[in-house]
């Protein structure tokens, strides 16, 4: 038992000592992140250590088959307690021990955002909105950080789930998609976009541009009657109608669910004040 003991604690001995040896000790990543298991280990070795003391005293005292059964179960708890010590250890971020997305093959990745599986992005017209919408952001950021850019694609990518991976209407669909906040948010103009991508993803940018219209009409309803949030029958059987007579494509109404539906898996980033207000609003 005194063997196995000194065994085990050699080999973790062994391991830390061959960690040092190695040629990424000399990267800085690597070393501000040995430098936080290396010491875990020392500790997992003098832990085992005492652990098998113990079971060498139990074993002193008891018939040779109670021996062999206490030795082999403290045996298995302790490797298990090294075992989740170090998967700990190795639990936090560590990117250089796993492959980037764009250094896997097959990874379509377009500004930061993984495309894989959408043919679509392939599609010329797509790739020239893509470039359309950096130019038109450019130096925007997201309440996450991440460049404006980031937020448009990802609601064309979620529209790239909905519709077909080709087709006019489909890739219009996309392209407005990710220009959706263009005439809202910069410089670029209706007659700009037209010029560009044509008259049918200008009228539905135009569209979600009407939406969002809508939308700041109703925060500001809110703001006036802080008491009560909800509209009235009247209001919003008002607000149907204006709905019905300013939406003429059910690919406006899509292009808008897929742009609140990327706000909501960021919406992490916003204050909790922030949050709180947006409590009970209509998406």
């Amino acid at each position: 038992m005194c063997s196995c003991q000194t065994s085990s604690s050699s080999t973790l001995t062994m391991l830390v000592h061959n960690f040092h040896r190695l040629s990424l000790r000399s990267s800085p990543r690597f070393r501000c992140v040995f430098d936080l298991i290396a010491p875990n280990l020392a500790v997992s070795s003098s832990s085992l250590s005492s652990v098998f003391t113990s079971a060498n005293l139990v074993a002193a005292s008891g018939s040779g088959s109670l021996h062999g059964a206490v030795t082999s179960t403290i045996t298995q708890v302790a490797v298990t307690a090294v075992a989740i010590a170090s998967g700990a250890c190795l639990s936090a971020k560590v990117d250089f021990l796993w492959p980037k997305l764009e250094s896997q093959p097959g990874c379509v990745i377009v500004e930061g955002v993984d495309v894989t599986g959408y043919p679509i992005f392939n599609d010329p017209k797509v790739q020239k909105a893509i470039a359309f919408a950096k130019k038109a952001h450019h130096g925007q950021l997201r309440k996450t950080g991440d460049p404006y850019l980031v937020h448009c694609i990802h609601t064309g990518r979620i529209l790239a789930m909905l519709v077909p991976s080709s087709g006019e209407r489909a890739v219009h669909t996309v392209v407005a998609g990710i220009l959706h906040d263009v005439i809202d948010d910069t410089c670029e103009s209706f007659n700009h976009i037209e010029e560009e991508f044509g008259d049918d993803v200008a009228k539905l940018v135009a569209g979600v541009s009407r939406l969002s219209y809508i939308n700041q009409l109703l925060r500001r309803h809110r703001r006036i009657n802080v008491n009560d949030g909800r509209l009235g029958h009247e209001e919003a059987n008002n607000l149907r109608v204006m709905l019905l007579g300013m939406v003429d494509d059910p690919r406006v109404v899509l292009i808008k669910l897929a742009d609140r539906l990327h706000n909501m898996r960021t919406i992490y980033a916003l204050p909790q004040q922030k949050l709180k207000l947006l409590q009970g609003r209509p998406w």
